[in-house]
């Protein structure tokens, strides 16, 4: 019964969603998990819940959903220290996904993971539907703190 009302909410907010725009989500990799964050002001959701689900995407078939959770009443994950926490263990390498969180705004992403000498990295959607190789930053740090996190790792290690 709750994975049919579960079911029946997200069809219902999917279509609520594809009828209003969203925002760019942003990701980062921390200890297996996938981050997810909004860089927006927001402190609480209206109803003090915030929806994450995601699906892979596949050009010949329908957005399925392989992941989702409800969190009650928490902060908007506005920034990496406050992030939803997705374990990497959903996903599966080299295979394109979306993932949305739902507050009183839509946020969204689609991206991939590849696993470049035993390390999971992002890289980006090509042609909406398939990988690319090179690693991408969906962190959307600028570029003076991409460099600062650069130097960082070339003098720890």
């Amino acid at each position: 019964m709750t994975k049919k009302l579960l079911s029946f909410l997200l069809i219902l907010i999917t279509q609520q969603a594809t009828a209003q725009s969203f925002l760019p989500l942003y990701l980062s990799i921390k200890e297996n998990m996938i981050c997810v964050y909004t860089h927006s002001d927001a402190r609480k959701s209206m109803n003090n819940d915030i929806l994450v689900y995601m699906g892979k995407i596949e050009k010949t078939a329908a957005f399925k959903t392989s992941y989702s959770k409800i969190y009650k009443n928490i902060h908007h994950p506005n920034n990496e220290q406050d992030c939803l926490k997705i374990p990497i263990r959903y996903f599966q390498i080299n295979k394109p996904y979306e993932v949305w969180v739902e507050a009183d705004t839509v946020y969204k992403r689609r991206f991939c993971l590849s696993n470049q000498a035993n390390k999971i990295q992002f890289t980006e959607i090509v042609n909406g539907y398939s990988c690319g190789r090179d690693e991408y930053d969906y962190s959307g740090k600028n570029f003076f703190e991409n460099i600062l996190m650069w130097l960082k790792k070339i003098l720890s290690g």
